[in-house]
């Protein structure tokens, strides 16, 4: 239950180690999930893993808005695990516009490209505060 990281942003989440290996469930896989928050206005969402390079974000604010080029970041969780607050996770590439649900779902593009991942991070231990993206 710890965070990893890339130098672009959000890699995944550590599901189980060894001495000397560690399982890390990638943000792509379809059972993923990472509250996340939307720089622009700070809304907050769900990204939900896609199985490829794309993923859906879910507003829960029904007030809430996205638009095409909004920076994600994580949201964090409770403790800090699995995931810390304010890493980049991606951007908005397309806005679903149909008014069949409550709240708006868009495209997300990741900031890490996870079929060309070289070295990673997890993270030990959260920042003092989470940083605001604008």
């Amino acid at each position: 239950n710890m965070t990893v990281i890339s130098e672009n942003g959000l890699v995944g989440v550590v599901k189980s180690t060894t001495s000397s290996a560690s399982v890390v469930l990638l943000m792509n896989d379809p059972t993923f999930r990472v509250g996340v928050r939307v720089g622009r206005n700070q809304s907050n969402g769900v990204l939900i893993g896609g199985g490829g390079s794309l993923y859906t974000v879910e507003l829960l604010d029904p007030a809430g808005s996205m638009q095409v080029g909004d920076s994600l970041v994580t949201l964090g969780s409770g403790n800090n695990q699995p995931f810390i607050p304010g890493l980049p996770v991606g951007v908005v590439t397309k806005v679903d516009r149909t008014t069949t649900t409550l709240t708006q779902r868009a495209t997300v593009k990741s900031y890490s490209n996870l079929g060309n991942l070289g070295v990673v991070s997890v993270v030990l231990a959260a920042p003092a505060s989470a940083p605001i993206s604008r």
